[in-house]
């Protein structure tokens, strides 16, 4: 017989369901017909992540998300940039004036963090679609728009900070079957992860940090 929000154990009772929590979107919603898989990684009490797997508009791709949050590129200081106070969010294209634009990588999510100015993006997340330097204004983001709320143009005064991500080696029809099933077998070892697939060779995915996986 079918539960509605309970989850049947093993030893024969039920119990309710957990409750959900929109973080951000999936990593394969801008790709229509794209599916995304969630794995879940826990070393220890303190130390546990869940994995997104997912098959999006480029390449197979990995984020982190922790503590009810996504995984932010730290590792690399010039992933997070002050957005000029000068120039203007807004217009077409969706230019992102910052201070320097070599950090970043096209096709890849940032989140804002806005202390002035156009406080309505604080804390959204927005994918890149193109990098480029204009003269004058100088080094831009131009990113996607779609999903964002209404903002206040004018100077602002903030930083754009990319979100971790690891390529995967897998193609789309590598990672899901026609119907939707996950195809890796997945078993998880203190900090590594060992992916199994029936096309490939296996392979390690190792966790030094939060933001460090190889």
């Amino acid at each position: 017989q079918d539960s509605l929000n309970a989850i049947p154990i093993k030893h024969g009772p039920i119990v309710w369901r957990g409750g959900t929590e929109h973080i951000v979107p999936s990593n394969s919603a801008a790709a229509f017909g794209k599916r995304s898989h969630i794995i879940p990684f826990r070393f220890n009490n303190t130390q546990s992540y869940i994995l997104e797997f997912s098959y999006g508009v480029q390449s197979g791709r990995m984020r982190v998300f922790r503590n009810r949050d996504i995984v932010l590129n730290t590792t690399d200081a010039t992933v997070t940039q002050n957005i000029s106070e000068t120039e203007t969010l807004g217009a077409d294209p969706f230019k992102l004036y910052i201070a320097d634009n070599s950090g970043y990588t096209a096709g890849r999510d940032v989140v804002f963090s806005i202390s002035s100015g156009a406080t309505e993006l604080d804390g959204k997340i927005a994918k890149i679609n193109t990098i480029g330097t204009d003269v004058g204004p100088g080094d831009y983001l131009d990113i996607d728009f779609l999903g964002l709320p209404d903002y206040t143009a004018g100077a602002t005064v903030g930083t754009v900070t990319e979100v971790f991500e690891l390529d995967l080696p897998y193609s789309s029809s590598d990672l899901f079957e026609s119907d939707g099933t996950f195809r890796l077998d997945i078993q998880s070892i203190n900090d590594v992860m060992y992916l199994v697939h029936p096309d490939h060779q296996p392979r390690i995915l190792a966790r030094t940090a939060h933001d460090v996986w190889t």
